[in-house]
């Protein structure tokens, strides 16, 4: 598991300080270069790793104190938010993604993989942003196992303060992951580090790959972690990238974790 920060700038030519802890391989994808980690363990360079594999993207001691103090207490909590999962749903504002996305759709999917035994929660961002914003940190504040977006994706957003309740975050969008931006923190970074709260763990893109293929993927994820087998993210992830073929998809989603890390 590396232990430590990326940068596309590992020679700090632009002067933003040094930053380039534990380096990730850049590949070019269909629509720009971005960050592959799975390239660690991809021994046959087929876009998969052969062992799991997971960042912690810290840049001090503090900010890996604090991830690790999750980590640690992630085992030692339970409560019933660990039987709820909230499913998010980008809204198209009467507009069709070029690949004809259908993101509500695809949250309904991900729910019928869900054992009956997890409260789900659909929440879809509408024209009322003002009401669905503060529906969505509610919820998200309540404390959630897994938390599933699909749709439009950015680098960077958000702010929680949910405490020890921390989530598994999975995004199916563009850009969450990318990490080894040296101007911004992504988003993943920003649910990771959060200290009063954020996530325990998060599967987000570096890249930008169609919706339909994001689809399948996040699919295939949720039913390996809900199949009872007790598996570790690292493990059901490479299960999951197992089901999809084109490159993009396998090599842009990073784990913001570590591998070994069972949800509760």
């Amino acid at each position: 598991m590396p232990v430590g920060d990326a940068s596309f700038d590992p020679r700090n030519y632009l002067g933003l300080g040094q930053a380039d802890f534990v380096p990730t391989q850049l590949v070019d994808t269909t629509f720009l270069e971005t960050a592959w980690d799975d390239w660690l363990s991809d021994f046959d360079d087929m876009g998969r790793a052969q062992l799991a594999i997971g960042r912690l993207p810290v840049r001090t001691s503090a900010e890996a104190d604090t991830i690790i103090a999750k980590l640690v207490q992630y085992g030692q909590t339970s409560g019933p938010w660990q039987q709820k999962a909230l499913l998010v749903a980008d809204n198209q504002d009467g507009q069709e993604t070029p690949d004809e996305a259908d993101f509500a759709g695809m949250s309904i999917d991900v729910e019928a993989l869900v054992p009956p035994q997890v409260q789900v929660k659909h929440i879809v961002l509408g024209q009322n942003r003002n009401t669905t914003r503060a529906e969505l940190l509610r919820q998200l504040n309540s404390g959630q196992l897994v938390v599933n977006y699909v749709g439009q994706g950015s680098v960077d957003v958000y702010g929680l303060h949910n405490g020890p309740r921390l989530p598994l975050v999975v995004t199916l969008s563009c850009l969450n992951g990318f990490f080894h931006d040296v101007y911004i923190e992504s988003l993943a970074e920003a649910w990771l580090k959060a200290p009063h709260g954020g996530a325990i763990a998060v599967w987000a893109s570096s890249g930008l790959t169609a919706a339909k293929g994001q689809a399948t993927l996040d699919q295939a994820l949720i039913t390996e972690l809900f199949s009872g087998e007790g598996l570790t993210l690292g493990l059901a992830i490479q299960r999951a990238k197992a089901t999809v073929r084109p490159l993009d998809l396998r090599r842009t989603w990073i784990l913001f974790c570590d591998p070994t890390l069972r949800i509760r």
